[in-house]
């Protein structure tokens, strides 16, 4: 075996290691971990080895290409130096493996390597130079790719094709005579053939934009999961902060005492939910919700159940709808259930036929069927003959211009607030957050706080007895 190819057998081994060194870096960069304790370890912080941290040049701007800067213009791309490394010695790495040395007659195309490993030298120096005049801590294993570049360009420059005796007089080589001057065909002589050929050429160059592909799919992938794992991980922080939170009934209630009230519009014959008449003024709740809504049926039973027992039956419950359908909600831009306008116009229409007391029955009633609901067994005659209405009438209010623009008024009333979704719920104007609603203790220091304010002793009845409730924070679906 030639010096020459053992120089490429050499070539190759030094790009396949700067290569899986240059993974290791990326997987470093993008995930905080290459995988691989031994490298991580050659890569720690260590006074002793003259400020080596890997993980704080990995961090800086200079670990991007161009460098990223804080106040840089948004939207500006850029490239992890290690993915540009990878790249660079896979290329190499497949260009010693597909052509390696080439012979004299075709020593220009050993041009390609030639000038791509300038460029990588250039990239070496100012990196090394970058390390250590702008960076306080440097990369020992940046530092090993740098310096096997240094031998990829020696072997490179080492396998540059050379006349000799040999090449010149093929005749010599392996006993073949010199051909007829006057004969056309090319000198050919075993192991002295011009190298490489084009298709060899083309398979490589193919080859290595291929492994650039790859390698690009690779850096998304990692890049992806770092975000969903980064993304996991700042969720179950906030989850644990906001556990706590939920369950600190003092600074829910104080939470809730800071928002902003907002301005509610109470029509007089709006449906409206109150036990007492002794004349004590009620605390107002108003709630916009959806008949369909699956989070609207659970604070509606979560609210008769266990809310409205503290109050004695002086929480004044006010209906507002805010169907999440276009056909009927012009604030929404979707149309997340198929019946809810229906059934706000079977409710709406018993309301303006029967009153407040049957449009409560029929509240009640489509929420207990909301299965049935979904699947349209929820019809007019059904909610008539539970409301005590003629089914003919109610058909007719349901398509009446007057029941449709209440429907839309309290979805314009909604949007104005801040309505995005569903169930929303107000107490005294303030809104009342998803993870305060089923907060059983706060509802309690509610309830105090209208007793103490309404003057009258607080009844025996209504002191919250502790005992395991249910979980009554659904979450609101989104109304666009």
């Amino acid at each position: 075996m030639t010096r020459t190819r053992l120089v490429n057998i050499a070539a190759i081994a030094l790009t396949l290691v700067a290569s899986f060194l240059s993974y290791k870096l990326l997987l470093k960069h993008v995930t905080g971990s290459s995988g691989s304790s031994w490298f991580d370890a050659g890569c720690s912080a260590d006074e002793l080895a003259g400020g080596a941290d890997c993980a704080a040049v990995l961090a800086s701007p200079y670990s991007y290409f161009p460098p990223k800067h804080a106040n840089e213009p948004p939207g500006r791309r850029h490239l992890p130096v290690a993915f540009l490394g990878l790249v660079y010695y896979s290329t190499m790495l497949l260009w010693f493996i597909g052509v390696g040395p080439p012979s004299r007659e075709r020593r220009m195309v050993h041009l390609v390597p030639l000038t791509l490993v300038s460029l990588g030298l250039a990239g070496s120096a100012y990196f090394t130079l970058v390390m250590f005049t702008r960076i306080d801590e440097w990369c020992p294993w940046c530092m090993v790719t740098h310096v096997l570049n240094v031998g990829v360009a020696y072997c490179l420059v080492f396998m540059w094709p050379r006349a000799t005796a040999s090449t010149s007089l093929a005749a010599t080589a392996g006993g073949v005579h010199e051909p007829d001057r006057k004969s056309e065909a090319p000198l050919v002589v075993r192991g002295l053939q011009a190298h490489p050929s084009g298709r060899l050429v083309l398979i490589t160059l193919a080859a290595i934009a291929f492994a650039a592909f790859g390698e690009r799919a690779l850096l998304q992938s990692e890049s992806y999961k770092s975000a969903y794992q980064g993304q996991t991980q700042g969720l179950e922080q906030c989850m644990t902060v906001l556990n706590k939170f939920r369950g600190d009934a003092g600074a829910l209630y104080d939470q809730w005492k800071k928002t902003p009230q907002k301005k509610m519009t109470i029509r007089p014959d709006d449906p409206i939910r109150m036990a007492a008449t002794d004349g004590v003024p009620p605390i107002e709740a108003v709630v916009f919700s959806d008949f369909q809504c699956p989070s609207c049926r659970k604070l509606a039973k979560w609210m008769h159940a266990s809310v409205e027992p503290l109050f004695g039956g002086h929480l004044r419950l006010v209906f507002k709808h805010y169907p999440l359908h276009h056909d009927c909600n012009p604030e929404t831009k979707t149309s997340l259930h198929k019946h809810a306008c229906e059934a706000a116009k079977m409710a709406e229409g018993v309301r303006g036929l029967a009153g407040s007391a049957a449009f409560w029955r029929v509240h009640d009633a489509m929420f207990n069927a909301q299965a049935q609901l979904k699947h349209g067994k929820v019809t007019p005659e059904v909610v008539a003959k539970l409301a005590g209405v003629d089914s003919a009438k109610l058909r007719d209010a349901m398509s009446s211009v007057g029941v449709a623009e209440r429907i839309a008024e309290d979805c314009r009333l909604g949007r104005s607030v801040g309505i995005r979704g569903t169930p929303m719920l107000f107490v005294d104007g303030r809104l009342v957050e998803g993870v305060t609603r089923g907060n059983i203790e706060f509802w309690d220091m509610v309830a105090v706080d209208f007793w103490k304010r309404s003057g009258v002793p607080r009844p025996e009845a209504t002191n919250l007895i502790k005992r395991k409730i249910g979980n009554g924070a659904p979450h609101a679906h989104s109304g666009g």
